[in-house]
């Protein structure tokens, strides 16, 4: 009776929020998952797959945790983030569904085929407006990128590069250093 129970209550939290709220559930493998009560969510570890077919968007990592209802998935180790045409490797990426925001950390590398290709410490991008920020030691090596009227492309290392993905331009490139909020705690039990 405690099984059914426990099976019904799993199938509520992922199919009611998914309905109501119009959620692409993913395609997901791991080596190992389990489902955590204490927070919530799904933990993944061992060759993580995780696969949205309408957004085009696939995770790779060596672990993940992810909230289906908020649409939060925190990932690490041998991250590789791939949307379209555009590829992110990084160490532990914090993505944030609702807000369509991905936090990129460490190590980042992203390269938009044929055009550009960015390293930083850290990086963010918004889906909804397709704007990529790289913050801390960025290089880049551009292609075929367009730059905003007014900047001259140099090369050496900048604290802040703002790139549009659409329209494949380079919008700042400047000293300022802004650091991301760190979010990529894993989620705390709810009580």
């Amino acid at each position: 009776m405690l099984k059914k129970f426990l099976f019904l209550t799993l199938l509520v939290m992922f199919f009611v929020p998914a309905v109501t709220h119009a959620v692409e559930i993913p395609d997901v493998t791991a080596g190992k998952k389990h489902f955590d009560f204490s927070s919530g969510c799904w933990v993944l570890t061992d060759n993580v797959y995780v696969h949205w077919n309408k957004r085009e968007l696939t995770i790779r990592a060596d672990y993940a945790k992810a909230q289906m209802g908020s649409q939060k998935v925190w990932a690490r180790g041998n991250i590789t983030l791939e949307w379209q045409k555009l590829v992110f490797k990084c160490d532990n990426i914090f993505v944030k569904g609702k807000e369509k925001l991905v936090d990129i950390l460490g190590s980042v590398d992203f390269e938009q085929e044929g055009v550009v290709k960015i390293t930083s410490n850290v990086a963010q991008y918004s889906w909804s407006n397709k704007i990529a920020d790289f913050y801390g030691n960025v290089k880049f090596t551009a292609q075929q990128v367009n730059v905003a009227e007014g900047l001259k492309l140099s090369n050496g290392t900048y604290e802040h590069v703002q790139y549009d993905v659409k329209s494949q331009t380079i919008l700042a490139l400047d000293k300022k250093y802004k650091p991301i909020p760190s979010e990529m705690s894993e989620p705390e039990p709810q009580d």
